[in-house]
């Protein structure tokens, strides 16, 4: 009698193990052993989420934006002070313009020409009156014009190389304009893409750090599905660029249903004995809120082959 209900005890243990076994393997799937074309318990999340940097150290002068509003990329979203860079882009400025003008300027060169011009008649007349009547200039005067001739040429050459020198010191100034205006830029926080203000982390008047994050920029305008597919009932390459038919569940109970196609299938099964999937779908706007957003639930069914 005791080993006909020890055997019965053994049984319903293993009746029960069974269903377990069960449930969890439909929780695996993703969706019920009847339905292997369904991908359940799926969420929404961002494509693009940026933690928006401080690029240089120094006190916040203004916020341009809260939490919850539309930017565009490159709005400008926050002001780091910028009075020293500022007034180092004005020194470099007039720098620059000295420069320029030094490197713009030909007298020296054209002086230098003139007096090449000088040397070479006073040369040619010497040579001229000593065919006609020799002895008129002594050889040593002679010897003495052309070198002066000669140093008036090299005059030219240098005054053209001083020149070279002060374009290349105005290009220098230049640069160091560049990078003063450079750093005055890099005060200015932009968003780098089109999205919404999710978290603002500092308010005006603190201090930040290079790389201190000031706020959190969500793209909102595509919007990916997370879902997990059994490796039991699918291979990843049977599910990669398969169309989907989402189906997201709206705040309030509603539902969105979209057509979309699974652009990753991971190749490494997990200990749950499941690989990731990801699916893209479009969002849109209604009277100014954007209707879908991550962290809501979904579904995904896969289309027939």
């Amino acid at each position: 009698m005791k080993s006909r209900f020890l055997l019965a005890g053994l049984l319903l243990v293993g009746v029960v193990l069974a269903a377990a076994s069960n449930t969890v393997s439909a929780q695996i799937d993703g969706g019920s052993q009847s339905d292997p074309l369904e991908i359940q318990r799926c969420f929404l999340g961002a494509i693009h989420a940026v933690q928006l940097p401080a690029t240089e150290a120094g006190m916040l002068m203004s916020i341009e934006v809260e939490a919850g509003d539309n930017v565009t990329a490159d709005q400008p979203l926050a002001q780091i002070d910028d009075r020293e860079a500022v007034m180092t882009r004005g020194v470099a400025m007039n720098q620059y313009s000295a420069a320029k003008k030094q490197a713009e300027n030909q007298i020296s060169v054209d002086a230098a020409q003139k007096a090449y011009e000088v040397a070479k008649a006073e040369l040619d007349t010497a040579i001229d009156a000593n065919k006609k009547v020799p002895g008129t200039f002594s050889a040593a005067e002679v010897r003495r014009l052309n070198l002066t001739w000669e140093r008036s040429g090299l005059q030219i050459d240098l005054a053209k190389f001083e020149l070279i020198v002060a374009f290349l010191d105005a290009k220098s100034k230049y640069s160091q304009y560049e990078q003063a205006d450079a750093m005055i830029e890099m005060r200015k926080l932009k968003s780098p893409m089109d999205g919404v203000v999710d978290y603002v982390y500092l308010s005006r008047g603190d201090w930040v750090q290079a790389g201190t994050p000031v706020m959190k920029i969500v793209e909102m305008d595509k919007l990916r599905v997370h879902g997990r597919v059994s490796a039991r009932l699918h291979s990843w390459a049977d599910v990669l660029n398969r169309d989907v038919k989402v189906t997201v569940t709206l705040p309030g109970g509603k539902t969105e249903v979209l057509n979309s196609k699974i652009t990753f299938a991971s190749q490494i099964v997990e200990e749950d004995g499941s690989f990731r999937v990801h699916a893209d779908i479009p969002n849109r706007q209604e009277n100014g809120s954007w209707v879908m957003g991550p962290g809501l639930s979904a579904s995904m069914r896969l289309a027939d082959k």
